[in-house]
């Protein structure tokens, strides 16, 4: 639970958490909720300032999570689905530090936890996960400019070719890239998603 930062140890992280995320938003690492060392589910937000090696809390989620899918954009915290401590969720709030504020957005078609979350352009693309019983193909985008307005803001685009979980999701110049994760079949490659295409292709598999 400390951080290492060229051979020195920072400081430790307040509450030990598994099955989280985190992410970088005006210089500040924010770690949302988590799984606690007794197998209870948190809803505490700690925040890291690597300038002065010092944790802080903000405000806690609405709902105690884990296993979420995080996202940044536009100076926003969007946290995406999640373990609750007895369900998958289908929630997504978004947390404004402006504000030091969460609020509650459109919810997510499918429920999952252990998803990927990446930027492209002004959408955010949620892809795979877990409903507890299976692996997901489930690729979602959501428009945050457009939730304001009425109607569901959520599309379903093109499927994963085989559902995963836990794997790694980043978008990169109009593409979204999926690597490892709880595979149900491990020789399964990392894969390529086109934006404009709506295609998915397997890339080269890393060593």
């Amino acid at each position: 639970n400390t951080v290492r930062e060229e051979g020195r140890v920072l400081g430790p992280k307040p509450l030990p958490v598994a099955d989280v995320s985190a992410a970088t938003l005006g210089g500040l690492i924010y770690v949302p909720g988590g799984r606690t060392q007794s197998g209870e589910v948190t809803a505490r937000l700690e925040v890291y300032d690597p300038r002065h090696d010092e944790w802080g809390q903000r405000a806690p989620l609405p709902m105690a999570l884990s296993e979420y899918a995080v996202a940044v954009f536009e100076g926003k915290l969007y946290v995406f689905g999640g373990w609750n401590g007895s369900a998958y969720v289908a929630s997504t709030y978004v947390y404004d530090p402006d504000r030091d504020a969460w609020s509650e957005r459109t919810r997510l078609p499918t429920p999952r936890g252990l998803a990927g979350a990446a930027v492209s352009g002004d959408r955010i693309y949620v892809i795979g996960g877990t409903d507890g019983e299976k692996n997901l193909t489930v690729n979602e985008v959501y428009p945050p400019a457009e939730d304001a307005l009425d109607g569901q803001p959520w599309r379903m685009l093109a499927p994963l070719p085989d559902g995963r979980s836990r794997a790694g999701v980043v978008g990169l110049a109009g593409t979204i890239h999926v690597v490892g994760g709880d595979l149900s079949d491990p020789s399964q490659p990392p894969l390529v998603y086109d934006i404009a295409e709506d295609r998915w292709q397997p890339i080269q598999r890393p060593p």
